[in-house]
């Protein structure tokens, strides 16, 4: 239970496709949707404030990314 906190949740096939980049450590970025070329430059820089939002939903330094993608992969059906 969430106190003092909003909350908002959204079916996972709704925010495809799915993207994964992994580092040589293991760890990486899980992407849902496309966001337009020109937001990539701010993501995850710190400085994303800096440009419009992408709307795009997006988990940064993940440790054992594929472990969590794959998770997420069997929760939509979505093939790696």
């Amino acid at each position: 239970m969430l106190k003092g906190s909003n909350f908002q949740s959204i079916f996972l096939a709704e925010l495809l496709p799915v993207q994964l980049s992994v580092r040589s450590d293991g760890s990486g970025t899980i992407q849902f949707g496309t966001a337009p070329s020109k937001y990539a430059v701010w993501a995850n820089s710190g400085m994303d404030w800096f440009g419009p939002r992408s709307g795009v939903l997006a988990f940064y330094d993940i440790p054992d990314v594929e472990a969590v993608f794959r998770t997420v992969a069997e929760a939509t059906d979505v093939e790696h």
